[in-house]
């Protein structure tokens, strides 16, 4: 949440740059420079985590990494929470608490970050592109309107024959019928596709596991 203030404070006198463009800066830490590295801003909730976010694209050699690392913890930030060391997955788990991420895209990125084979990293990428949680979100809406179209026919579908026990002819039945036949259709389609989903000899799960 303080990435924007760190910035500041390494790059005295300059302006931030604007979010989404990189940026050439000088890196400075008490009056010493760091190094000359791009810089890309990222405001919140237009980020990988939600949160405000800086990226250091710095030159690549020990000296000025642990440079750079010795000295953010070190930024003050006046009375402010001090800069730490991310915990592993911190990213990630932002990410998710402030829903970037599902569960699904989770798992996804996990997969990505562990895959050694380009189909496992085809499968990982396709997921963590939300395709898989975009077909659950939709099985969950059908069960949605499915449960809310069954409850409304259990709650006031009788009311329409009450007083018709002499008159309830063959045209009215099968209106009744099809006040069922709609919903009956709908989710035995879906569970013919979750079936269809589930039952595909477990190609994903030893894709991503490999064969052993």
């Amino acid at each position: 949440p303080q990435a924007h203030g760190i910035l500041q404070a390494l790059t005295p006198g300059k302006p931030l740059p604007k979010p989404r463009f990189a940026a050439l800066r000088k890196l400075y830490f008490e009056g010493q420079m760091l190094d000359h590295a791009l810089v890309l801003r990222f405001d919140a909730p237009n980020s990988f985590t939600g949160e405000d976010l800086i990226e250091l694209q710095c030159h690549g050699s020990r000296a000025v990494v642990q440079g750079l690392l010795d000295a953010l913890p070190k930024v003050d930030l006046s009375r402010q929470q001090p800069c730490r060391y991310a915990q592993a997955g911190e990213f990630t788990q932002r990410a998710y608490a402030n829903g970037k991420l599902d569960l699904v895209q989770v798992e996804a990125l996990a997969d990505v970050l562990t895959a050694d084979t380009q189909a496992q990293l085809k499968q990982a990428l396709s997921q963590l592109d939300g395709n898989l949680s975009a077909r659950y979100d939709q099985w969950r809406e059908q069960l949605i309107k499915g449960l809310a179209h069954a409850e409304a026919v259990i709650d006031f579908g009788d009311d329409e024959q009450l007083g018709m026990d002499d008159v309830f002819d063959e045209e009215e039945e099968a209106a009744q019928w099809n006040v069922w036949g709609d919903v009956r259709g709908r989710m035995v389609d879906l569970q013919n596709s979750m079936m269809d989903h589930l039952q595909d000899d477990r190609r994903g799960e030893l894709l991503r596991e490999e064969v052993k």
